[in-house]
């Protein structure tokens, strides 16, 4: 028996979006009846190095499921300034539940920005309004581009407006999908005004206010992963209906 490696190239080519989405779905479905354990994440602090590490483990026995493994991730926001790496890079062990023998090591960075867009996927098509079809988004970062590569999935995106302060990341996204989408630079109240909003940015203070948000906008809060990072004013929270994966998880990290 050996044990199987794929790259990042292996995992793009491999995990198709629109198969993922819902395969992720699944996997949350199967969480909330119980048919997989996933224990809250652990960290690793580095404040010396601005960063930190995460292990995420998880076993999942529904229908054709029968599988184990676990992700080791970090988040540097510096990486990419200091060092030409990514902020988020990561590996998974996928492992036989029978056996314990490990049947593939993957990247994890790929396959982390491909789980983050569906995830916000999912919920987009059960919370946002039917006939959404514009999206924000703020953060230019490479978790933006799997927002609207897995949010288009489930809605008809037409308009979509990207906010970050960095204009060469603007650009960068904007010159990558110019030739499907109505995509353009704007300030981050015209991106919270879409009828979908992702967030994606690893910020401590607010940078969303309450006054951006539109009525009807459903708001994908992905960037506060980790303790202590807050994107949306507490107003946001105190007005909307709140839809969480995971009580112990999300009390621990993110808005609420």
């Amino acid at each position: 028996m050996q044990t199987l490696l794929l790259n990042s190239e292996d995992v793009h080519e491999n995990a198709n979006m629109a198969e993922l989405v819902p395969a992720v779905e699944e996997a949350f479905a199967a969480f909330e009846r119980g048919d997989a354990q996933m224990p809250p994440k652990s960290y690793i602090d580095l404040p010396q190095y601005n960063g930190d590490f995460r292990s995420m483990p998880a076993y999942m026995d529904a229908g054709d499921w029968d599988a184990a493994g676990i992700k080791w991730v970090n988040v540097h926001p510096d990486n990419e300034e200091q060092f030409d790496l990514p902020t988020v890079m990561g590996t998974m062990v996928y492992s036989s539940p029978e056996t314990a023998f490990p049947l593939a090591v993957m990247d994890g960075t790929e396959l982390t920005m491909k789980r983050t867009g569906a995830a916000a996927a999912v919920a987009t098509d059960h919370l946002a309004v039917a006939d959404a079809s514009s999206l924000g988004i703020v953060g230019a970062g490479v978790q933006s581009y799997t927002q609207l590569e897995a949010i288009a999935t489930v809605r008809d995106i037409e308009e979509v407006v990207v906010s970050d302060l960095d204009e060469e990341r603007v650009a960068r996204f904007i010159d990558a999908f110019e030739d499907e989408f109505d995509v353009r630079a704007g300030s981050i109240e015209e991106a919270a005004s879409c009828d979908v909003l992702s967030t994606v940015t690893p910020v401590e203070d607010p940078v969303v206010s309450r006054d951006a948000v539109g009525d009807h906008t459903h708001v994908n809060a992905m960037g506060a992963d980790a303790e202590g990072k807050h994107e949306l004013a507490d107003e946001i929270l105190l007005d909307a209906k709140l839809v969480i994966d995971d009580h112990e998880q999300t009390t621990h990290s993110g808005e609420i």
